[in-house]
């Protein structure tokens, strides 16, 4: 049966059902490990049979996450959870992300990536300067990042403005930025951190500064600061980007699992 967690107790529950499989779905992971389930904008369900977990939902804004351990877990009830939800977007490890891809397609544009591990690009030795944002730097970032079409599709720039706004002002990310001829052309973002993971992305690079390396600085440095704080540093790469992934994967990044994320045609 699926229940609403509403007792704080079933944080600590539901980190310990995920437990080590806490790299393969970080942004659930370190959501709830930040928020906990009495945020106003994070709400968890538990699936339990027989008094025991066999499945969890995360939703974040409008973002549906799910993870469970069971290689037999209806698909039905987590087509009904996105349904009831009205999840814009959904993310499921590739084993239960097979199998709702049928039901989905028409609905949702689709989307898989490998989840990486690339704390061992950490390196100081860049030839960029890299700055840590501030709130101050959101307006400009955002509108960096909406150049892009993906972040079109998903979000407004009111949400976008929020998310961001929210994650800086509670400490829960942070955001780098490269500056040339006085304007930001390169950003990256840590969306979410734990005590020992941070998740990155949101690599944007204005495209009269591209092939320059300066991706590749940013997340260096990034990684460089977070393994000093002894953190793991966990991205994500498109399947289908393999120059990406082999990018990464050439300065140390290790795959971990693969994962699904549903858009839906309607998202704005």
């Amino acid at each position: 049966m699926i229940e609403r967690c509403l007792d704080p107790k079933w944080k600590g529950l539901i980190l310990n059902y995920i437990g080590d499989k806490y790299l393969y779905v970080p942004y659930f992971y370190s959501n709830l490990d930040k928020y906990g389930v009495e945020s106003e904008h994070v709400s968890v369900w538990a699936d339990v049979e027989n008094g025991a977990i066999v499945g969890a939902y995360l939703l974040y804004y409008d973002c549906l996450h799910f993870f469970t351990r069971e290689s037999d877990y209806p698909a039905e009830k987590v087509l009904d959870m996105i349904a009831t939800v009205n999840a814009k977007v959904f993310f499921a490890l590739s084993d239960i992300g097979t199998e709702l891809e049928p039901h989905l397609c028409s609905q949702y544009l689709i989307e898989r990536n490998y989840t990486i591990d690339i704390t061992k690009m950490a390196n100081d030795d860049i030839r960029t300067k890299v700055e840590a944002a501030e709130i101050k730097d959101l307006d400009e970032i955002v509108d960096l990042m909406l150049s892009d079409p993906e972040y079109q599709s998903i979000y407004s720039r009111s949400i976008l403005y929020a998310q961001m706004h929210a994650r800086l002002s509670d400490h829960f990310g942070r955001l780098f930025v490269i500056r040339k001829d006085g304007k930001i052309v390169v950003t990256y973002s840590i969306y979410a951190e734990t005590d020992n993971m941070a998740v990155l992305g949101g690599l944007l690079v204005h495209p009269q500064y591209r092939r320059q390396g300066l991706a590749l600085d940013i997340v260096c440095h990034t990684c460089s600061i977070l393994t000093k704080e002894k953190k793991r540093c966990i991205t994500f790469v498109n399947f289908n980007n393999t120059p990406s992934l082999e990018l990464h994967k050439k300065n140390g990044a290790v795959i971990l699992s693969s994962l699904y994320k549903f858009v839906t045609h309607a998202a704005e």
